[in-house]
């Protein structure tokens, strides 16, 4: 399909009641395999929440304690940004690849 089919589609879902809306994702999500699911929903959830907002927050609450675990991170800035708790997954990798980043820094930094 081109950019510009995509486009119309897009448009067409997004002028649907929510009802069907609804309807329309449960139907198309239920067509394309797990995969490709796994695939989708980091870039899903990137354009429904402002990632780099959320990697801050992350980035910001792990260099004032480092002794937190990834899962208690991703825990509290679903509490504290109000977010879906179906995207915590998403926010668990985030906070596993921020506080991973961190530590190498950390240990460039000491040597």
């Amino acid at each position: 399909m081109s950019e510009n089919g995509i486009r119309k589609l897009a448009l067409t879902v997004a002028f649907l009641s929510e009802r069907e809306q609804k309807e329309f994702f449960k139907n198309y999500l239920a067509s394309v395999s797990k995969r490709q699911v796994n695939k989708i929903f980091p870039l899903l959830a990137t354009v429904v929440c402002d990632t780099s907002e959320i990697e801050k927050w992350i980035q910001t609450r792990l260099k004032n304690d480092m002794t937190l675990t990834p899962r208690r991170v991703a825990y509290e800035c679903r509490v504290y940004k109000r977010i879906d708790r179906r995207l915590n997954p998403y926010l668990l990798n985030l906070a596993r690849r921020i506080k991973r980043r961190l530590l190498m820094r950390q240990k460039r930094s000491e040597s």
